[in-house]
């Protein structure tokens, strides 16, 4: 009994409150710990006596006993036909090993979710062990499974794409560290290292795209170290910045700045790392549309609205439709081609995605479009559609320019198996108008240009997996549309009648005589047709440290112009009047073209100091078989290594070549024509004109493609909190640009006058009579050939400065600075020929040509420029604004025109002579009765302009009202900054910033 009161005691001392509460508290822990130990281990158990049934059956029974979900599709269950199994109480893990022993397929759990997935398959020769990962993606917020996923091994060349179930599956990855990337339209990149294990399976969530997430992209961000310096502009920036064509993107690269606004009432060009408007340069960028190049090689339409020979014009391509785009500004990879200033990549938007409704307004565009992507059910894809339309007015005040854009385009993509596919087709169309002012009289004068663009795109690629074919991609295009210009306008002449030259053969003709002034229309119409295909294959090899992944591909493009060319409405009154000799594009041949190119991707780690080398080569040949067939051998190197974490090391070296176009490559027929016989009484309607006709087949056969040379070097600095300073300095020179060649023909041409009996008046009245064994004069006409060579030459070099200034976290602002120091150097090499000092007469008819030495001139300008951008984003206001102030620090530009001796001189034979060291030194020597030393020409030198320091600040403000509704806003020159200044060589005051000022509003809705 003692004992028991003792025991008693002893349990009221451990019922004390204070020992209570622990006690309560050790029981609340151990009772979670066993609640989610038992429905960690507890619910993975499960009792089965199944016979002949499909996978289905299988998992769903499974799914009542435990908490697991399973993820497989059709093609698995097919495979595994009939499943039996009977077991009491074993582990999920146990009934799946059985199930698929003798299958090709195994799973993979990730966390309480099964994904059924391919065994992986050992590679013949395979040195490296390799394994099959297994990706689970979802929606953050929702959690539910997203589909559609492009997952991609990049250094490796792999890729996969999320079933219906979220589910991918990267085969035969290397085990070791690597970096994966996630891309889906609508969603934040994801990009994460890691260490690839045997069966390494990871889930992961991506976040929808929206202002309210901590982290808003809305500038351009730089590329990754071993890869051509390149800038990518994403959905954020695009949409931020209110572009309304792809030319708007160009003001987010170092060194490129906001000029003026563009009215779209003119063409647009995009001139890379160069101050000139060098035509070689712009027809050296290549435009890539999903793939597809938007090429300029056909162009033919000669006017005010069109740049035959020059780069692509950039107000076709609307930006609203636009997912990312990439300015190469570096040595691209050899995988890019016929190209010699860099290339824009262009990628647009594909996969599921709400209706999105756009309106662009500012006070001289407004814009509006609507897109939409569909998902079409488990296993139908999804299907893209887009539309906008734009009208530009140019001067608000006036209605004469105007500008009309429409495109329209629609996209499906589908997973099928190993074989994933985008099919696109699209719909361009622009019109120009030149009309009257309205307060004037109506004359009948306006110019239309009316351009129409379809372009059908198929892209696809093969997951064979295989070791010598881990990806197997291919493109297809076709592009063909219209081109029509019309002008109807007065032709008029100062010196009274117009004489007509019609004449197509070699000979004499007589002249049509029109009144002074006469009203005619006309234009040219243009049919351009365009072709691509292309086949490439890429695979790695590991081993160890090394890893080398090997691009390599063909291309075959074809262009031909199939317009009817120059045209008359009414061939009597001929637009003009001296050359009235339309040509049809459709005699003109078309282009092919052949390319090749093999690439390596090395990648090595040693002692923890990463090394990337990119270096391959591509060979292009233009009109296989002719005679003016031209080709080109473009080797292109990229590196980089980091000595420590914090620095990345890089150099750049290649040749970029571009091809010649067809106004290079077929040139029309020069016509040579001489006035012989102009005879009149002072009655016009009894004047009589002959004239002679000579015809030059031009031949340009000798062209050589206009090939760049690039240097690079540079370094990235990693500082603390994601800040970096990267800087890049390079070298480009083209000394094989299209230009004039000098090369002459010489023709004698008699005169007849009625002075010596040559040209006898009808005594009746009406035409006289020519005798033509009296020419009253002999003249012997030198003209030039009117050859195209590679002639021109540029030299374009500088700076280019990216800072990452980092947050201030206070004001939730990002800073970021990027400018850049170019100096650009533009000359000709071809021989300079003129006509001798002294000589006064007919400008066709001088006796000899100096020749001069070529590079004696040259236009050289220089720029230092910055822009510093403050980003402020709130994101529970759900808004983001910057403000970015440029500044021209330093312009310059001079033309050199140096201390010009004649070295040689091309008498009316055609018979070059050379002028000696003694010829020059004798004070007396005379050419043809003309001093030798009257034709030392002594330089005007000129000082360099250098104009005063200049500024602009631009505003731009995004906000999304709600999950559905947002707008933006933007003011360049916030300040109205249009100073009047003058250059350090006059006092004459002019205005800068001019057309600057400009503000917009864009309203957007999702639903």
């Amino acid at each position: 009994m003692k004992k028991i009161k003792k025991y008693c005691r002893n349990w009221i001392k451990i019922l004390d409150p204070r020992f209570l509460s622990v006690f309560t508290l050790v029981g609340i822990l151990f009772c979670v710990s066993a609640a989610g130990s038992a429905q960690q281990i507890g619910r993975q158990y499960v009792t089965l006596d199944l016979k002949g049934v499909t996978l289905s059956v299988l998992f769903e029974e499974m799914m009542k006993q435990t908490d697991y979900r399973f993820f497989f599709n059709d093609a698995q269950e097919k495979n595994v036909k009939e499943v039996s199994i009977s077991v009491k109480h074993v582990r999920v893990d146990s009934v799946l090993n059985q199930v698929f022993k003798n299958s090709r397929y195994t799973y993979r759990i990730i966390g309480t979710q099964v994904a059924i997935v391919d065994k992986p398959v050992q590679l013949p020769g395979q040195s490296v062990r390799r394994t099959n990962v297994t990706l689970l993606v979802k929606d953050s917020v929702a959690g539910i499974p997203l589909v559609g996923v492009a997952c991609i091994l990049k250094e490796l060349g792999i890729y996969a794409v999320t079933d219906i179930n979220g589910v991918a599956v990267l085969q035969q990855v290397p085990l070791g560290k690597t970096e994966l990337e996630l891309q889906i339209l609508g969603y934040e990149n994801y990009k994460k290292g890691i260490n690839v294990e045997v069966n390494y399976s990871l889930e992961i969530r991506m976040i929808e795209t929206s202002l309210a997430l901590d982290e808003v992209n809305v500038v351009a961000t730089k590329n990754e170290a071993g890869q051509a310096t390149s800038s990518k502009i994403g959905r954020q920036a695009i949409d931020h910045l209110q572009a309304t064509s792809l030319a708007d993107l160009m003001q987010l690269l170092p060194g490129q700045l906001l000029k003026q606004n563009s009215d779209m009432t003119s063409p647009e060009q995009f001139y890379l790392r160069t101050l000139n408007s060098d035509k070689n340069n712009a027809f050296g960028v290549s435009i890539m549309v999903d793939g597809i190049p938007m090429s300029n090689d056909v162009n033919l339409n000669s006017n005010e609205f069109n740049v035959v020979g020059g780069g692509y014009d950039l107000r076709k391509i609307g930006t609203d439709n636009i997912e990312s785009v990439e300015v190469i500004r570096g040595v691209p990879s050899v995988e890019y081609g016929d190209l010699s200033a860099g290339a824009v990549i262009v990628k647009t938007s594909v996969g599921k995605s709400p209706y999105q409704a756009r309106v662009k307004v500012n006070p001289s565009i407004i814009q509006a479009s609507l897109g939409k992507g569909w998902r079409l059910g488990d296993k139908g894809g999804f299907l893209n559609g887009s539309f906008d339309y734009l009208k530009s007015s140019g001067d608000p005040r006036k209605k004469t320019n105007s500008f009309d854009r429409i495109n329209a385009s629609a996209a499906y993509m589908n997973t099928f198996g190993i074989w994933r596919m985008t099919t696109r087709f699209g719909y361009s169309g622009i019109i120009d108008n030149v009309q009257q002012d309205p307060d004037e009289v109506d004359n009948g004068t306006y110019t239309e240009s009316k351009d129409y663009t379809l372009k059908f795109s198929h892209e696809g690629s093969f997951s064979f997996n295989s070791a010598l074919s881990r990806t197997l991609r291919y493109n297809v295009g076709v592009t063909t549309g219209r081109s029509d210009y019309f002008t109807s306008k007065i032709v008029s002449s100062s010196t009274g009648r117009t004489p007509i030259f019609t004449a197509k053969e070699e000979g004499i003709h007589e002249a049509i005589l029109l009144p002074a002034s006469y009203a005619t229309s006309g234009g040219t119409i243009g049919k351009p047709l365009s072709v691509f295909a292309k086949v490439s294959n890429d695979f790695f090899v590991k081993a160890g440290l090394l890893n080398q992944r090997f691009n390599m591909g063909v291309e075959y493009r074809y262009s031909k112009n199939s317009g009817k060319g120059d045209y008359n409405t009414d061939d009597a009154l001929p637009l003009k009047p001296t050359s009235a000799r339309p040509r049809g594009f459709d005699e003109i041949p078309a282009l092919n073209q052949l390319s090749a190119y093999f690439e390596d991707n090395i990648m090595l780690n040693i002692d923890e100091c990463p090394v990337t080398i990119q270096a391959g080569v591509r060979y292009t040949v233009l009109q296989p078989g002719k005679s003016e067939s031209v080709w080109s051998l473009s080797p292109r190197v990229n590196l980089s290594f980091s000595p420590v974490k914090w620095l990345d090391v890089k150099a750049a070296f290649g040749k970029n070549a571009k091809t010649p176009g067809l106004t290079h490559l077929y040139p029309d027929l020069k016509y040579v024509d001489r006035m012989i016989v102009n005879y009149g009484t002072g009655n016009p309607d009894e004047q009589y004109m002959l004239y002679d006709t000579r015809i030059i087949h031009v031949n340009n056969s000798k062209l050589k493609n206009s090939t760049t040379t690039r240097y690079e070097v540079g370094f990235d600095v990693k500082l603390p909190k994601d800040r970096m300073i990267s800087i890049s300095a390079f070298r480009d020179k083209n000394d094989l640009g299209f230009g004039s060649l000098s090369q002459y023909m010489t023709y004698a041409f008699d005169y007849y006058d009625i002075s010596n009996g040559g040209v006898v008046p009808n005594p009746e009245g009406g035409k006289p009579t020519v005798d033509y064994s009296k020419p009253f004069r002999r003249d012997t006409v030198m003209t030039t050939t009117g050859e195209m060579g590679n002639t021109s030459g540029s030299v374009n070099e500088g700076v280019e400065l990216e800072i990452n200034l980092g947050k201030i976290n206070p004001i939730r602002t990002d800073l970021y600075l990027r400018g850049g120091y170019t100096r650009s150097e533009l000359y000709s090499s071809a021989p300079l020929y003129t006509r001798p000092v002294g000589y006064s007469g007919d400008v066709d008819t001088s006796p000899f040509r100096i020749a001069y030495s070529s590079k004696l001139q040259k236009d050289i300008d220089k720029q230092f420029s910055t822009q510093l951008q403050a980003v402020c984003h709130i994101p529970k206001l759900k808004i983001v604004g910057s403000a970015t102030f440029q500044v021209i620090w330093y312009n310059y530009s001079k033309s050199t025109n140096s201390k010009r001796i004649p070295m040689g001189y091309l008498d009316n034979k055609l018979v070059y002579h050379e002028i000696t060291q003694a010829m020059l030194d004798d004070p007396d020597y005379k050419i043809q009765g003309y001093k030798l030393q009257d034709q030392i020409i002594d330089p005007q030198v000129s000082d360099a302009i250098k104009q005063p320091i200049l500024w602009l600040m631009n505003f731009r403000l995004t906000k999304n009202i709600s999950d559905f509704a947002g707008f933006s806003f933007y003011v360049n020159n916030l300040p109205y900054y249009e100073p009047w200044q003058h250059s350090n060589q006059t006092k004459t005051l002019s205005e800068r910033n001019k057309n600057t000022f400009a503000f917009g509003v864009e309203l957007s809705i999702k639903l």
